[in-house]
């Protein structure tokens, strides 16, 4: 299983609206530098940051939500100009927040962990993720590895039950849960 953006949003939980925003990268765009890849398109371009959330999905049972910035175009809509996460996908889901501005941390902008179901091993593997997150912007150079290596360890020991949890949440017409984008029926059956 990885993280992977859903061709639909068919989800049981709440959440504020969010668009389908095109990906389409600048030449000097640099991949997971979002905000200074927009104020370089907007140099050229004009218009105006618009920060939100990136919506990704593991398994079809968390919900991450990304710190992104897009370029709010002179018309409204909203462009990003930053290279896709995974070579396939054309647009992300994006939903407009400009709260996320407040939240960066040494230039890093904000993830959150939304579980779609309430389980023990979900919850354990959200708080790992949110200790690597909380690494990632607080760190910087003095991260220890022998740390990082753990926690990577630890949610390995959680695959499994994530993986039949995950099985379990997702329906044939689903996104496959594995992230190929894919439904399951044409996937992991």
């Amino acid at each position: 299983m990885q993280y992977f953006i859903p061709c639909d949003l068919d989800l049981n939980i709440e959440l504020p609206p969010s668009e389908n925003v095109a990906i389409s990268p600048i030449d000097r765009a640099v991949k997971d530098y979002c905000l200074n890849n927009v104020k370089n398109f907007l140099k050229d371009n004009g218009g105006e940051i618009q920060f939100g959330w990136k919506l990704l999905l593991y398994g079809n049972i968390i919900i991450k939500l990304v710190g992104h910035a897009v370029a709010k175009l002179e018309d409204g809509s909203f462009l990003c100009v930053s290279p896709p996460s995974f070579d396939d996908v054309t647009e992300i889901i994006f939903i407009p927040d400009n709260g996320v501005n407040e939240q960066i941390i040494n230039n890093c902008l904000p993830t959150k962990y939304l579980p779609i179901i309430d389980n023990v091993f979900i919850n354990q593997f959200i708080a790992l993720e949110e200790q690597l997150e909380f690494l990632r912007k607080n760190g910087g150079a003095v991260v220890n590895p022998t740390e990082i290596y753990q926690i990577q360890y630890d949610k390995t020991l959680l695959y499994v039950p994530l993986l039949g949890l995950a099985q379990a949440q997702t329906k044939s017409s689903d996104n496959c849960y594995c992230g190929s984008r894919k439904v399951r029926a044409e996937c992991c059956v």
